[in-house]
């Protein structure tokens, strides 16, 4: 009888067929600390969970994104001028590509894709229809100063900056759920993991 429930178990997840679940957000989030540590400690068989900015093709095309910006003059280096934009139009195609392989490399086993998904001017990157999309939802202004105290040591930020950079992350999370990311908290996102294993772990 065991092995009757664990054929049909079987069975029904081919049908359902392989999990994609697709976890973004900004620098600063917890993306490593509180997702892809947590996730890769279930230690479920069969799942992979990979950071999508190290995936070598990706990590490429960010190199050569940062070269670019680097090249440019510091009053040139905001989000939106041209010269960011002609980067991230270089390098957005090579970093998707790169995405696109490692999933096709993986096709029909369960992945949980987790990454700053910074590709193009307008967040995010198109990833498959079966694809469960969630953005890393952290309190902006938290997630503003953290990153500032990290990026800056040291030095006086002012108030204006930090409120410029907090609508900058609020827009980018309105950019998320308008094309029908998912909100979500680093726990919720990790039990939703857990859940769909629960009976194999049982």
């Amino acid at each position: 009888m065991k092995l009757l429930l664990e054929n049909w178990r079987e069975y029904l997840k081919e049908q359902e067929g392989n999990k994609l679940w697709i976890v973004a957000g900004p620098p600063g989030v917890g993306k490593t600390h509180t997702v892809e540590k947590p996730a890769k400690a279930l230690n479920i068989p069969g799942l992979i969970v990979q950071d999508m900015d190290h995936i070598p093709a990706v990590e490429s095309a960010t190199e050569s994104y940062m070269s670019a910006l680097a090249s440019l003059p510091s009053a040139a280096q905001y989000a939106g001028s041209p010269g960011v934009q002609k980067a991230t139009a270089a390098a957005s195609p090579k970093a998707n590509a790169g995405i696109n392989d490692f999933i096709n490399q993986h096709a029909g086993q369960d992945v949980l894709l987790i990454g700053i998904a910074w590709l193009g001017p307008e967040l995010p990157f198109d990833f498959p229809e079966h694809a469960q999309k969630m953005y890393l939802f952290k309190d902006p202004e938290t997630i503003i100063k953290q990153k500032m105290a990290r990026d800056r040591p040291g030095q006086e930020v002012s108030q204006e900056d930090i409120q410029s950079a907090i609508a900058d992350l609020e827009k980018e999370n309105r950019l998320y759920e308008e094309r029908g990311w998912k909100r979500m908290s680093s726990d919720d996102i990790v039990n939703l993991v857990r859940s769909n294993y629960a009976e194999d772990t049982e």
